[in-house]
């Protein structure tokens, strides 16, 4: 999960704690953790919604400081996945296999 997306949800957690409506928030959780699936995305979203729980009283005159302090968990715990290097492949058929390619001189 990217930081985006956890920007996001947490977007989203905060207007459903502040309407006070703890049905939408479980449903968030739910649906971000299932589509997660990373244990330190679901660490950030879990403190995220202690945070917020926290402060739900003052929601609205902490919110940007909310947001930039997710953003700094979301950084700190380095929710990007590194991504896979690309396997090697010869780019002729039986590049080395057969001892040369297609047009070897027999």
């Amino acid at each position: 999960m990217d930081t985006f997306t956890f920007l996001l949800a947490v977007i989203f957690l905060m207007m459903a704690v502040q309407w006070q409506q703890n049905w939408l928030v479980i449903a968030i959780v739910v649906i971000m953790i299932l589509y997660m699936r990373s244990i330190k995305a679901t660490v950030g979203l879990i403190i995220a919604l202690g945070v917020l729980y926290i402060l739900r009283d003052s929601i609205a005159e902490y919110a940007l400081y909310i947001i930039i302090g997710m953003v700094i968990l979301a950084l700190i715990i380095g929710f990007k996945e590194k991504q896979a290097e690309p396997e090697y492949y010869s780019p002729d058929m039986l590049g080395g296999l057969m001892g040369g390619g297609m047009g070897g001189g027999m």
